[in-house]
């Protein structure tokens, strides 16, 4: 089941941005459609232009919500000190932003500009409850899950990299766990390591599994000889690059001894070209 999990939470993460899309499509023809049988039931006008306009409350829940996930992400271990200022910031900044907004898009495309008083009202007295519910209930969600990732007091995740960086010792092999299965994989068999966040996966060129850690912290406890980061969410084994390309923009084509092409980055290309020069001697184009 854990696997199953896992692996439904990769593939989330791929199609992430069009879910985002998609959802924000049905959420704002919901909201049109609602207004318009409102405006018919009490015999109201219904203008679509004001309608799509004031379905913008929702528009910002999204970069919002981006921004608290990535604040939280980044400060868990202090979640009991910032999980207030991750609700009470992002609600204030929504009562702020959407008046400005619905004043700033009326005055552009409207044949009336609605006043920025007049919108903060009306968002304070009929969506502050929704504001408050959305920005804290999925933080509240995403602190237990985070919770339960944790290792236990007395347990590290990565107990093969730890114990070899308390003796300074070369590290050799990293500890697994696959459902129910403990085991070690020996580091000169992965291949990559990629950023699958809340998690970190790992390529072994049979397997990708799942293991809880940052790619920051990650590199700090591989061995710095045999591997090196080359994109913001990827390190690589340096000893199986076979062969690098140029795209002639920075950035490089790298690949690997099982034929999977994976991109360096320009702010790691220096670093890299360096790194796989020094390992091994092998043509590049």
């Amino acid at each position: 089941m854990a696997v199953a999990a896992k692996s439904f939470v990769e593939k989330l993460a791929c199609y992430k941005k069009t879910l985002v899309l998609s959802f924000l499509f049905f959420l704002i023809t919901l909201i049109i459609v609602q207004d318009l049988i409102e405006a018919s039931v009490n015999n109201f006008s219904f203008y679509f232009s004001e309608s799509f306009l004031f379905s913008s409350f929702w528009w910002l829940f999204i970069p919002l919500g981006y921004i608290q996930y990535k604040f939280c992400n980044s400060n868990f271990k202090n979640k009991l000190t910032y999980c207030y200022l991750a609700v009470i910031v992002p609600v204030v900044f929504h009562l702020i932003a959407f008046p400005l907004l619905v004043q700033l898009l009326s005055s552009l495309f409207l044949d009336h500009t609605f006043a920025f008083r007049q919108t903060w009202y009306y968002t304070l007295s009929e969506h502050l409850y929704q504001l408050i519910l959305v920005y804290t209930v999925p933080l509240a969600v995403f602190l237990v899950y985070r919770s339960k990732e944790l290792p236990q007091k007395g347990e590290t995740t990565f107990p093969a990299l730890e114990s070899a960086a308390k003796e300074n010792s070369p590290v050799s092999a990293l500890a697994i766990t696959d459902n129910n299965r403990h085991f070690n994989i020996a580091l000169a068999e992965v291949i990559y390591f990629t950023a699958s966040t809340p998690y970190v996966t790992v390529f072994d060129g049979q397997k990708k599994y799942l293991i809880t850690d940052t790619l920051k912290a990650l590199t700090e406890k591989l061995p710095a000889g045999d591997f090196v980061r080359i994109h913001k969410s990827s390190i690589v084994n340096i000893n199986r690059v076979t062969q690098f390309t140029s795209r002639l923009n920075g950035d490089y084509d790298i690949t690997m001894d099982n034929g999977t092409v994976l991109r360096v980055s320009r702010n790691y290309a220096r670093d890299f070209k360096e790194r796989f020069n020094q390992s091994h001697p092998v043509t590049s184009k």
